[in-house]
């Protein structure tokens, strides 16, 4: 990732401890609230899921979170990993600066990218699922699936996908995480200590022909896992490892998550 990993970190370890928030899920709001945001919730509206703005009025300076109601949407895991996304804006110096200068910012998905977004998102990760969880949630050494991941996103209140990708980030185990539709690979992110040339070449490519996650396109298998072909992940890879491969369809949205693990 093209961003300061260790200070996003940090700065985000360092609010939850002002907070005193030792626990999940995050109230998000409240860190909002605590900072003096004003809350503006709104009826959910389709492909809307947060703002911040920054207005001066009485020569004082205000900002607005726009996000939709948590109760009333469909997805609140979306509107949450949002409403992080925006506390990310209002925290990370470089972001708030474009705030302050009357540049507003709507939360749209996919935006892999755009450096300043993609640092809301990891951001927003960080608050939602906190190292102290992610120690406590593996604590006993055991492999992580994307069972695990989903038990994980579940007691965060976290999307399954934010999850993977928090993890993937955190360094605490070697995997790749794969994100496709249809036939198309559209992102991946990895944990920077792979097996050597374990690293993905296939960025915005397709899926491979012999890969569980194309069989799964396929059949129209929800989930399907086992040990996959290396040859056809990782084509270039001159040494031999193993490749285990766990593949899930992301509810409605024609969305696949896949989980490579080593």
């Amino acid at each position: 990732m093209n961003l300061n990993k260790v200070k996003l970190e940090t700065h985000a370890k360092e609010i939850l401890e002002a907070f005193n928030l030792n626990s999940v899920p995050i109230d998000l709001l409240y860190i909002a609230r605590e900072e003096g945001i004003k809350l503006c919730k709104c009826k959910p509206i389709k492909g809307f899921y947060g703002r911040i703005e920054s207005i001066v009025k009485n020569n004082k300076r205000f900002f607005l979170l726009y996000y939709p109601d948590l109760e009333l949407h469909e997805y609140p895991p979306q509107v949450r990993f949002s409403i992080g996304h925006e506390l990310g804006h209002y925290y990370i110096e470089s972001h708030r600066q474009q705030l302050l200068e009357n540049k507003f910012h709507f939360s749209i998905s996919g935006k892999f990218t755009n450096p300043l977004e993609r640092e809301a998102d990891y951001f927003s990760s960080l608050l939602l699922i906190p190292d102290f969880y992610l120690d406590e949630a593996v604590s006993n050494g055991s492999e992580i699936t994307l069972k695990k991941l989903s038990e994980i996103s579940q007691a965060c209140q976290a999307s399954l996908t934010s999850t993977a990708v928090r993890y993937a980030l955190s360094e605490k185990q070697e995997i790749v995480v794969i994100l496709s539709k249809g036939e198309k690979i559209l992102r991946t992110w990895h944990s920077e200590n792979l097996p050597y040339g374990a690293r993905p070449d296939y960025k915005m490519g397709v899926l491979p022909k012999y890969s569980f996650t194309k069989k799964s396109l396929d059949t129209g298998a929800y989930f399907l896992e086992g040990m996959s072909s290396q040859d056809s992940w990782f084509p270039s890879a001159r040494n031999r490892f193993d490749v285990y491969e766990e593949t899930q369809k992301l509810g409605t949205t024609g969305l696949s998550l896949t989980l490579l693990t080593f």
